[in-house]
């Protein structure tokens, strides 16, 4: 299953159109004839909306507020009988927006500062940005950049940062990620700052310097101390 969003001004009339959804099916004939049905809506909304054979989704109900979210389930079915028919499902969020959007959302703070064990689990919370909208239009959270690797993954309705992958301090000690907020309106965005600093733990071995010796010769019954040779080693551990 996968999601897909939308965003619906409150002042928005009965039949407009909300999402032009798309599938298609590579059989011929009935087999290949796609309808489609919406299965469930969330928050009381099943009345509200409404889906044509094209896979439009239009709006049937204008009693709609600017703050509202509907989670559509909306499923394609193929044309077979009904013991051979083959389907997929997805999902459609809509924001319900003002119509005449004023501001745009801000973060607060707009930086944050997080300090991570490089041994850190993978699923772990490192922490939450905070953004607020003034006319309390849903809000969504991406991180647009300074994401090697995808190593964090961010909540797109709450901005909980988790661990998406393991850390290695000697690989990259620090991230820089960008958080943009979006509220569906145009130029309806904002951007955060998270500073991730990766801290070490014991994971790696000392290393002998090849460049150096491993065989030394010295005279016999002299007196100590007796210089012998010299040996260098390193460790890409800190502290």
């Amino acid at each position: 299953m996968c999601s897909t969003y939308s965003s619906l001004k409150d002042d928005a009339m009965a039949g407009q159109v909300v999402y032009e959804l798309n599938a298609t099916d590579s059989d011929s004939g009935a087999y290949g004839d796609i309808t489609f049905s919406i299965l469930h809506v969330t928050d009381n909304g099943q009345n509200k909306f409404g889906v044509e054979q094209n896979g439009t989704i239009t709006l049937e109900d204008q009693s709609i507020q600017a703050g509202e979210v509907y989670t559509l389930t909306v499923m394609a079915a193929d044309g077979a009988p009904q013991e051979d028919r083959k389907s997929a499902v997805t999902t459609l969020e809509v924001r319900v927006i003002p119509a005449n959007n004023q501001s745009r959302p801000t973060f607060d703070p707009a930086r944050y500062y997080v300090s991570i064990s490089e041994g850190t689990q993978v699923g772990t919370s490192l922490t939450t940005v905070h953004a607020s909208d003034a006319e309390g239009e849903p809000l969504h959270f991406v991180i647009a950049d300074g994401n090697p690797n995808n190593t964090f993954n961010i909540s797109s309705k709450v901005g909980q940062i988790i661990l998406n992958r393991e850390l290695d301090r000697e690989d990259i000690p620090e991230y820089t990620l960008i958080v943009l907020v979006d509220d569906g309106n145009e130029n309806g965005t904002a951007t955060a700052t998270v500073e991730v600093v990766v801290t070490d733990i014991n994971d790696n071995n000392p290393v002998f310097n090849s460049s150096f010796p491993t065989e030394f010769t010295t005279v016999e019954e002299q007196d100590p101390p007796v210089f012998i040779g010299r040996v260098e080693a390193t460790d890409a551990d800190i502290g």
